[in-house]
């Protein structure tokens, strides 16, 4: 008996993961759609943030924005920010219920945010204008004024990178954590990069666009599919 229900379990989980791979190749073509458009109008792409399930978000222009599904509370705070013509600048979704939005001049509304990440946005509002967050798993990167960070449980390799772009009093544009595994990437000054640990195919994608000189504006990840933007609206990705 045990026998026979261990293997429906099996062949249901087989099936659930299989049905979930099928939603995510459409998530990703459908963003990868959307991406398309957005760059053919030459519209900058500011964000691309994903949550658990690969839902997204993109923010693109001053105050656009496109999405796959969003909560109820972030989707009517950007309707109201976009009527209003406030910039919207970035956002980090880290479930349904944990979610922050950055907009305007260093400002951010947020909810559900785990305490440590809460207290350290509350923190550094202080010391400048809280530009950005990245988090993964037990580890998250504040980003504020022109160098500043503020980090929990990040590689250490990020950290001795981030301390050195600190302390040349460089401007850090953005910091990301990367792929499926530990790998991460920070873009700083006016075109440089460091990363490690990136997926397949990620790494020549980057240094290919530094040796044309190019300056790449973000880079996004779920599991394993990346997406880069470059020159402010240009996309690479292997979609």
């Amino acid at each position: 008996m045990k026998k026979i229900l261990f293997f429906v379990f099996s062949v249901f989980m087989c099936l659930s993961v299989a049905a979930q791979t099928e939603v995510n190749k459409k998530l990703m073509q459908n963003l990868k759609n959307e991406l398309s458009d957005i760059s053919q109008k030459k519209i900058e792409i500011k964000d691309i943030a994903f949550n658990a399930d690969g839902h997204w978000l993109i923010i693109f222009g001053d105050i656009g924005y496109s999405y796959s599904y969003l909560p109820t509370p972030i989707e009517d705070l950007l309707g109201k920010l976009n009527s209003e013509g406030t910039q919207i600048n970035s956002a980090c979704l880290l479930s349904d219920t944990s979610w922050v939005l950055f907009y305007g001049d260093g400002k951010y509304s947020s909810v559900g945010l785990p305490q440590d990440i809460a207290n350290e946005l509350s923190r550094v509002k202080s010391k400048g204008k809280v530009c950005g967050l990245a988090a993964k798993g037990g580890a998250s990167v504040v980003r504020y004024g022109n160098n500043g960070f503020a980090a929990k449980s990040a590689p250490s390799s990020m950290l001795k990178k981030l301390a050195e772009i600190n302390k040349r009093h460089v401007k850090i544009r953005d910091i990301q954590f990367v792929g499926s595994g530990n790998g991460w990437i920070l873009l700083y000054g006016d075109k440089g990069l460091a990363f490690q640990n990136l997926p397949e195919g990620l790494a020549e994608c980057l240094k290919n666009h530094v040796k044309k000189g190019r300056k790449v504006n973000i880079v996004r990840s779920y599991g394993d599919y990346w997406i880069v933007v470059y020159d402010g609206y240009k996309v690479e990705t292997n979609i």
